[in-house]
């Protein structure tokens, strides 16, 4: 990667410094494009600066590591971590989001490096939140 597409030691700084809520805003920015600014790891982050790298960088990452892994990730969510019962016990997005990131982070990681993983596992449980992970995982429920 040149020039806008390298990694700058703001973005690493940021990026190594965001909690796990500050990432899921940023990535729940990315997927709506709303705003001009955005509050990131204490930095008032211009999201027509970096929004793009943004997106393509951890989000588009996440979506493409999904559908080139489908198999694996279903796998991992649905069979090791039997989404099917745990997700009924979650409160919200960010908390499904933040479990599945930790089921699939070292899967992830081992793809895009350890800079992005966090940020990546975290857009991939994103996007399986927002999607239904019931869904995706072919739950079915038992008729009370």
């Amino acid at each position: 990667m040149t020039g806008a597409e390298d990694f700058t030691l703001a973005q690493r700084l940021i990026l190594e410094n965001a909690s796990d809520a500050e990432l899921f805003q940023a990535i729940a920015h990315a997927r709506v494009q709303h705003g001009t600014h955005l509050l990131l790891a204490g930095t008032v982050w211009d999201w027509a600066d970096w929004g793009s790298w943004f997106e393509r960088e951890v989000v588009t990452r996440a979506e493409g590591i999904l559908q080139a892994s489908h198999d694996e990730i279903h796998q991992l969510v649905c069979g090791e971590w039997e989404a099917c019962a745990k997700i009924p016990g979650l409160a919200s997005q960010f908390e499904t989001a933040s479990q599945i990131a930790e089921v699939v982070s070292v899967f992830v990681g081992g793809i895009v490096g350890k800079l992005l993983s966090r940020a990546v596992a975290l857009a991939v449980g994103y996007i399986l939140a927002e999607q239904s992970v019931e869904a995706f995982c072919e739950c079915t429920t038992t008729p009370a």
